[in-house]
């Protein structure tokens, strides 16, 4: 009887601690230095793996290792950006690109067969195009601040987020989850924090990127946990057809 109150008392708890370290997040991003976030935003991965561990337990899915090994990964790139983004650049790098390719490891399970035809539309082919140009547009634009000898591994980390954004995208394309639109709203966010984030450190540094940098980072953690720990890749799975 008292497993389920206790379950409830626990993600009540973890939900509140959630959005009041998010709002405060948000706070110190603008009006404070961005060094005063690694303690916020570690507090936030706690809060998110630990929200994972219980919803996966009350809903007998298994928890997912690798999710939480991607979080303490990311954390750790968190702390070195917001302290030291020039000097530990090389390191940044390595822990995104091993947190993308954790997450495809993640999503792998959710791929299926796909039909050809919703992959080749003219409204998919153009956001890919698209995203591809804001790709090239930010490489462009950074290519003369980016550390001497450092190129390649900035090009290494790109080409993971766009394997990563790829699979994502297909996955939603194919519309065998109804909660895949999590998934897609968090890839998007990632997306846009990853391109974000080299603008407002090496080219124009202000506040309000830096804000919206946290708000997409926080979001994008928080509903891509939210999707694999309410969706199971097999059980949850639909036969339902999307038109895009």
């Amino acid at each position: 009887m008292n497993q389920p109150l206790n379950f409830i008392r626990n993600l009540l708890f973890i939900d509140v601690l959630f959005y009041v370290l998010f709002i405060l997040s948000v706070i110190v991003s603008y009006f404070f230095e961005k060094g005063y976030l690694s303690y916020t935003v570690t507090l936030i991965n706690i809060a998110i793996g630990y929200k994972h561990v219980l919803v996966c337990k009350k809903h007998d899915l298994k928890v997912n290792k690798t999710f939480l090994i991607a979080l303490l990964i990311i954390l750790v790139s968190d702390i070195l950006s917001f302290n030291y983004f020039t000097e530990c650049y090389l390191g940044i790098l390595i822990c995104i690109t091993l947190y993308f390719i954790l997450n495809i490891i993640i999503v792998k399970p959710y791929m299926s067969k796909w039909q050809a035809k919703k992959m080749f539309s003219v409204s998919v082919l153009l956001c890919f195009l698209l995203l591809g140009y804001l790709v090239y547009a930010v490489l462009d634009l950074l290519i003369d601040f980016i550390p001497e000898g450092q190129l390649i591994f900035t090009l290494t980390t790109t080409l993971s987020l766009l394997i990563y954004t790829l699979i994502f995208a297909l996955i939603y394309i194919n519309d065998q989850y109804d909660s895949a639109v999590l998934l897609l709203i968090s890839g998007v966010l990632n997306f846009f924090q990853a391109a974000l984030s080299p603008i407002n450190e090496f080219f124009h540094f202000t506040n309000t990127f830096t804000t919206l940098i946290i708000i997409c980072h926080i979001l994008s953690l928080y509903l891509f946990m939210t999707f694999i720990s309410y969706t199971d890749p097999i059980k949850d799975r639909s036969k339902s057809t999307k038109y895009v």
